[in-house]
């Protein structure tokens, strides 16, 4: 029996985890289509030199965001983000950095 391969196994993991704690939906906008996609929300508080502010994210299976880029956009409980970044994992997790619209 051929053994799986690490990427296989991550995909797998990540499913699991993500049907767990993957408990807030976003509508995603991709400038073309809208569809509803499961994740991790985070608002991200920031204190830089006693200035506070935020840096919100959504953290998602890459398959689900697999062409994101900068300008789509993500509905979060009724409020839009724009997509200002976005860092994945190599693997099967994408975190996409959010700015309020």
């Amino acid at each position: 029996m051929a053994t799986p391969k690490f990427r296989d196994i991550d995909k797998k993991v990540t499913t699991k985890v993500m049907k767990r704690l993957g408990t807030d939906s976003a509508d995603y906008f991709d400038g073309a289509n809208t569809i509803t996609i499961s994740g991790v929300f985070d608002k991200g508080f920031l204190e830089t030199a006693e200035v506070e502010g935020s840096s919100p994210q959504f953290s998602a299976k890459t398959d689900d965001v697999p062409n994101v880029i900068h300008g789509h956009s993500l509905t979060i409980s009724s409020v839009v983000y724009n997509v200002v970044g976005v860092q994945a994992d190599g693997l099967s997790i994408t975190t996409l950095l959010l700015e309020e619209q």
